[in-house]
């Protein structure tokens, strides 16, 4: 989607569902810090390899990409959970 339209739909006062890596949500938050962040995860990452390589989209060095990413994302959002956790137990 381009930004412009992106902004006339919120202008318009519609939701925009953007289907992104990790790196382009962390971006699009820094730019709209109202934006809420949803992140779905696989039940195991062996399930994730295994629907990887069902679709049969995607090259085999494309998918151990993708599973580095998953790793890292599930990592970070660990970290993200937890900080909230924390903030939320001071107030």
């Amino acid at each position: 989607m381009k930004k412009k339209y992106i902004t006339q739909c919120l202008d318009d006062g519609k939701n925009v569902i953007l289907e992104i890596e990790v790196q382009g949500a962390l971006q699009v938050k820094e730019k709209c810090p109202d934006a809420v962040l949803i992140f779905t995860i696989p039940p195991t990452m062996e399930e994730l390899r295994r629907r990887l390589n069902k679709r049969g989209t995607e090259a085999q060095d494309v998918i151990e990409r993708l599973m580095h990413l998953s790793s890292y994302t599930q990592c970070c959002m660990t970290c993200i959970l937890h900080q909230n956790k924390g903030s939320e137990d001071k107030n």
